[in-house]
């Protein structure tokens, strides 16, 4: 079931095929892409806001967030939730070893709460990017960490 009327224009348009309507009218993170990178410039990390910055990038983020939204945002409010609810099992209860990847310019969550978490994990090892953040961690560092976890 569809959950709002933007969820219905998406279904729309993408049946109608027509691509350069749904990029455009669908979500607020396809406006034009110079005005979207203007906003993230004021909000982002500058690692995050160069990776966006370079050619195609920010248009390819948001063809790929509204993706993960178009059969509605139930499976993102689930996700969101998991952030403040108690879960069933205690994290030092993890024994097999971990290898957490943090970036110490991420906004999204707090250098402390990782290195607290961390820190109740038995088994991990944490591994620290200076200078990047929840973005450009995955494009700069992709394969440190690929290295990391193959060899693991």
């Amino acid at each position: 079931m569809l959950e709002n009327s933007r969820d219905r224009t998406l279904v729309k348009l993408r049946s109608s095929g027509n691509e350069q309507s749904q990029s455009h009218n669908t979500r607020s993170l396809n406006g034009p892409p110079d005005k979207l990178l203007e906003t993230f410039k004021k909000t982002l990390p500058a690692a995050d806001y160069a990776v966006l910055k370079s050619p195609g990038r920010i248009e390819k983020s948001c063809e790929a967030l509204n993706e993960g939204l178009c059969s509605g945002t139930r499976g993102t409010a689930w996700d969101l939730q998991l952030y403040f609810r108690t879960w069933d099992f205690s994290l030092d209860e993890i024994r097999m070893p971990l290898t957490l990847f943090y970036s110490e310019e991420d906004r999204n969550i707090p250098p402390a709460l990782v290195k607290r978490i961390a820190a109740t994990l038995p088994t991990n090892k944490l591994v620290m990017y200076p200078n990047e953040g929840h973005i450009s961690v995955v494009v700069n560092q992709i394969e440190a960490i690929a290295k990391v976890l193959v060899s693991e």
